[in-house]
């Protein structure tokens, strides 16, 4: 019997002492987050976004103005935070290039901007409508005094953006989940103008090129919902 109970109380001991380390690890990773975000500004920033974008509706303007039947130019947009969370991993700073190709109304062009205040953030988008839309709220942004420098250094451009300079990025975003085959190749053959140690992330799968390696794989939230986010770095 006695032994019983030792053996009971040595349970006890291991059990509280687990919660305890789990309960401790949760605390650490809240204040990490919360210093993350007291970094970087994000809620600060996050509000500005969504007082930029709260009447932006890029779905309705894709769907009026996109070729019906092609899938390469279905729509899809960034979630804030999860996002800025994403560009985290590759240290943005004041020296970044940052593009996003296929850049809709410039959800994450801005906020790769307003954030990380990157050298120059550059939205390349084919479709005239989102282009015009992300020009707009860059006007907007210019209204609010402590962005107008940050709005200055945004670049929007309506072209296809296979074929749009990119020679000088350092940071490329392209969600890329409806590029496939032939598409996809002409765009990896393309980032390789890229220079050595440019970083490319890429949703739903890696560039089709040798001269890019894969840094890390992670999920990121986007307005769909989940997708797979390949971070790439230029080795060549």
């Amino acid at each position: 019997m006695t032994t019983f109970w030792i053996s009971m109380h040595w349970l006890v001991i291991i059990f509280l002492s687990i919660m305890l380390w789990h309960e401790k690890s949760r605390l650490w990773q809240r204040f990490s987050y919360r210093r993350w975000q007291l970094r970087w500004h994000v809620r600060n920033h996050h509000q500005v976004f969504n007082h930029l974008f709260n009447t932006v509706d890029g779905f309705a303007l894709s769907r009026r103005h996109r070729p019906s039947n092609d899938i390469t130019y279905l729509y899809g947009e960034i979630e804030f935070e999860p996002f800025i969370a994403l560009l985290s991993l590759t240290h943005p700073h004041k020296d970044t290039i940052f593009y996003d190709l296929g850049s809709g109304v410039g959800k994450a062009v801005f906020a790769a901007a307003m954030v990380f205040g990157v050298k120059r953030a550059v939205g390349v988008e084919i479709l005239p409508a989102l282009h015009q839309s992300a020009c707009q709220q860059k006007e907007r942004l210019k209204q609010l005094a402590t962005y107008q420098a940050c709005a200055n250094t945004l670049e929007f451009h309506q072209t296809d953006l296979r074929y749009f300079p990119v020679f000088d990025a350092t940071l490329i975003f392209i969600s890329s989940t409806a590029f496939f085959n032939e598409t996809w190749q002409q765009i990896s053959h393309h980032l390789e103008t890229l220079p050595k140690n440019a970083y490319v992330i890429s949703l739903s799968k890696p560039l089709d090129s040798k001269q890019f390696t894969l840094i890390r794989q992670t999920a990121v939230c986007m307005s769909w919902g989940w997708a797979e986010a390949f971070i790439q770095q230029k080795v060549a």
